[in-house]
Formats: structure tokens, C-alpha cells, sequence
């Protein structure tokens, strides 16, 4: 029997091409994403520890006061920016989501009928043997005659 064709391989490959391209796709947007949580909890981090810092002069308590509200508009910044990416962000996984079903369902039919195939070419082995057996038994059968 033949080997198994599936005949909807090219539009399988396309699927896989575009799930990838998708996957990527969302991991830049999600490194990007990490790369600015990471920067707004650095500063986060760093204002809880300035916050503590006893000034001695009233030169300090001015400057400690600056570096604290800049930490906090930097901070602000940080949240604003995360907030503009979350929508591109939702709608990546949203697409990379859709793109892997559509990769699995196509994926799970070529399975399908590769298990078909395999069972009818088991099944005709399975009759190819018998006749062969029949056979072999008749010519037996002819020449004990």
C-alpha cells in the first residue's frame, strides 16, 4: 500500500509558519513588556530606599526631596507606557492563541487520517496473508493429490 500522503500538508506548513510567527511575535512584545516592569520596579525599589534616608541638612531634605518626586514621575511614566502596551500585548496572545488552535485542529485531522491509513494497510496486510495462506494450503492441498 502506499506510504501515507496528507493532502492538506502545505496549508499544515502555513499554519505552523504563522503560529511561529505569532509566538514570536508575542515573546518580543512580552520581553519588551518585562524590560519595562523590570525598569519601573528598579526604581520602585530605589525610592523605598531613599525614602528612609535621614538628611542632615536642610540642603539634603531638598535634594532627597527632588530625587523622590523624579523617581516618582519616572515611575508614573513607567505605569502609562505598560498601560499603552497591555491592548497590543492582549491582542498578540489573542492572535497567537488563534493561530495555535488552527495549527492543533489541522494538526489533530492529519493524525486522523494517518491512523485511518495505517489501519486499512493493516487490514490488507492482514488479507494479503490470508490468501497467501489459502493458497499455499490449496497447492498443497493440489499436489498431495
Amino acid at each position: 500500500m502506499r506510504r501515507f500522503q496528507f493532502r492538506l500538508e502545505s496549508l499544515l506548513r502555513l499554519r505552523i509558519d504563522k503560529e511561529e510567527a505569532a509566538e514570536q511575535a508575542l515573546a518580543r512584545a512580552m520581553g519588551e513588556w518585562n524590560r519595562i516592569q523590570g525598569q519601573k520596579s528598579r526604581q520602585q525599589a530605589l525610592k523605598e530606599k531613599y525614602k528612609s534616608f535621614q538628611a542632615s541638612s536642610g540642603e539634603e531634605l531638598l535634594q532627597k526631596g527632588l530625587f523622590l518626586a523624579r523617581l516618582d514621575q519616572e515611575i508614573r511614566t513607567f505605569d502609562l507606557e505598560l498601560e499603552r502596551r497591555e491592548p497590543e500585548l492582549s491582542s498578540l496572545r489573542a492572535a497567537y492563541t488563534e493561530a495555535r488552535s488552527q495549527r492543533e485542529g489541522l494538526q489533530k485531522l492529519k493524525e486522523n487520517r494517518e491512523a485511518e491509513h495505517r489501519d486499512k494497510a493493516e487490514k490488507f496486510e492482514a488479507r494479503l496473508m490470508d490468501d497467501f495462506i489459502n493458497n499455499m494450503d490449496r497447492i498443497k492441498a493440489f499436489r498431495e493429490r
